[in-house]
């Protein structure tokens, strides 16, 4: 259980970084336009 959670973690760990790099350049973006 605890190895099928960790190897799922890994993938999971993976997505939520590559949405929330995806959300920072977005919020970024945003910013430099509001100024």
């Amino acid at each position: 259980m605890t190895i099928l959670f960790g190897l799922k973690n890994k993938s999971y760990d993976e997505s939520i970084t590559t949405v929330f790099s995806n959300l920072k350049e977005k919020l970024e973006e945003h910013k430099g336009k509001s100024k």
